[in-house]
């Protein structure tokens, strides 16, 4: 039996790393039927769709974000067929599924590109950008310039990551219909029942097709210096980029499919640059707002981030947070494991579409990765694991057994280490067990959600605790009224003059309900 899927705006989302979610083979990859297997569980934890990272079939040079396929799986990751099945086990549970598109860039293997480097005349030549020599200042986002030699026809291509990912030209309306026309890669997906695509590096569709240089001074930012210039950007975010991401969410809504947008804000716009994306463009798409605080838990860093992007939106605008995702690390490694339960109280009683990070809900921690066991690119060229992206990308922790549940492998032949706090209980087995664990209280907290319709639907409204590491809000909708409050510091803080009844806490117990403990987290519904 198909169950009713959740309305996108009010859902939670779960982003699944596939590599090292569950492994169902013993290769040491994770793999499609091994998200098949865990749905269970993750419809228990309550969530409403589940993100899946690429799947594509790719050379791994940049985990997948390389694709040479956009309409097929990885054999490292299953078939066609363990794709169908896995879609329909998960509505069958009231699970929607959405994947990654990557637009702005291919692998060099896609046909594609191999046909376009044959000849300059050939006919996919113009689905990327050539240059007789390097044109411009333009930067790869992995270091060095943008621009690489094709040995074959002498001429340089642009890539806006790694040399092995080549840039679709998205001013060739061709490309533009490789993905929204008939037959094109959101049909394929779509009729395989996939309910939402998150966009991935959105803003690099766009360029200034002129390739002018990017701007190399920088200015102050101007929402608090009025008068600076802005660095003219070239290379990025470029005026066409509504218009693109528009064609591609008609597209998907007429096919019943929402967007995700991976759009972070350049330095200079802030946080206003993401409501550009909904005052321009279409319900059905929203930005994430991702790692709000920099990297850093400190309740002034959020306060003032969230009041702001708030304040920015209008009646009807719905936001999307997301604490932690495979390229930032993990909350618990960046608030600290005391915090674990604070950080998921917060992120999933904010107004709109949380977006969970698989692990986050046990409270998981970036794990150890070696030198020799690099796999991102950006650690192998800085030949440092900790500046790479693998400590959060390490495999998910099931239960106490070989390699945390995860794989049967041989520990030499995980794809990357297992983290070994899951030997000290942080896994999915024996925190199901415990009803103060990270994992009850993030079931309660979704359950919470799912009962109160003022925490899906509710207005945000900012609450002065009159304590530096206190962080409290409140939602509302008609005469319902929710306080949040978290306590960010290691003091355990007055909290007096914030009455109401004790819905939900992040301690095992209330010890003094005019104190917060430290690190707690607590909910009260007030009227």
């Amino acid at each position: 039996m198909i169950k009713q899927l959740a309305d996108p705006n009010y859902s939670v989302v779960y982003q699944i790393y596939p590599a090292t979610f569950q492994d169902s083979d013993g290769d040491g990859f994770g793999d499609l039927r091994g998200i098949t297997s865990r749905l269970d569980y993750l419809a228990a934890l309550g969530v409403d769709y589940i993100w899946i990272s690429p799947f594509f079939p790719s050379p791994q040079a940049d985990a997948g974000y390389d694709v040479s396929d956009y309409c097929d799986v990885d054999p490292r990751y299953g078939t066609l067929a363990d794709f169908r099945e896995m879609t329909a086990e998960a509505r069958k549970r009231g699970i929607g599924v959405v994947i990654d598109l990557v637009m702005n860039h291919t692998s060099i293997e896609h046909p594609w590109f191999v046909e376009a480097r044959r000849s300059k005349d050939n006919p996919k030549r113009n689905y990327f950008t050539w240059s007789e020599d390097r044109p411009n200042n333009w930067k790869s986002v992995f270091g060095g310039s943008a621009w690489n030699v094709d040995r074959t026809t002498h001429m340089y291509y642009l890539h806006t990551f790694l040399p092995q990912q080549p840039d679709l030209n998205w001013e060739n309306p061709a490309v533009r219909r490789e993905f929204t026309g008939k037959g094109g890669v959101l049909e394929f997906w779509a009729g395989l029942g996939v309910s939402g695509f998150r966009c991935d590096a959105i803003k690099h569709i766009a360029k200034n097709p002129s390739l002018a240089d990017d701007q190399e001074r920088w200015f102050h930012n101007p929402e608090l210096h009025p008068r600076a210039k802005l660095p003219e950007i070239n290379s990025r975010n470029w005026k066409n980029l509504m218009p693109y991401i528009n064609s591609v969410a008609d597209k998907a809504a007429s096919l019943g499919c929402f967007l995700l947008l991976e759009a972070y804000p350049e330095w200079h716009g802030g946080i206003k640059e993401y409501t550009k994306y909904y005052h321009e463009g279409r319900p059905n798409c929203r930005p994430m707002m991702i790692d709000l605080s920099n990297g850093h838990w400190n309740a002034h860093r959020y306060r003032e981030a969230i009041d702001n992007y708030q304040s920015l939106l209008r009646p009807g605008d719905v936001p999307s947070y997301a604490f932690g995702n495979h390229d930032n690390n993990r909350i618990a490694t960046r608030a600290g494991t005391r915090s674990a339960k604070a950080a998921m109280t917060l992120l999933l009683t904010l107004p709109g579409q949380p977006v969970i990070y698989n692990g986050d809900e046990l409270g998981m921690e970036d794990g150890k990765v070696l030198a020799k066991q690099i796999r991102d690119p950006i650690g192998k060229r800085l030949g440092d694991p900790k500046r790479s992206r693998d400590p959060e990308r390490t495999p998910m922790q099931w239960s106490g057994a070989r390699n945390a549940g995860f794989s049967s492998a041989k520990k030499k032949d995980l794809w990357l280490p297992v983290g070994k706090k899951y030997k000290r209980g942080i896994h999915a087995v024996a925190e199901a067990a415990d009803h103060h664990s990270v994992l009850n209280h993030t079931r309660q907290l979704i359950k919470l959600r799912n009962g109160h319709s003022v925490l899906r639907e509710g207005t945000y409204r900012s609450y002065d605790t009159g304590h530096p590491d206190v962080f409290g809000f409140e939602r509302v909708l008609g005469d319902q009224v929710v306080l949040v409050l978290i306590n960010f510091g290691k003091r355990k803080l007055s909290i007096g003059h914030a009455d109401g009844a004790g819905v939900l806490s992040s301690t095992e117990k209330v010890v003094d309900k005019d104190w917060l403990a430290p690190y707690e987290a607590r909910v009260l519904q007030r009227y």
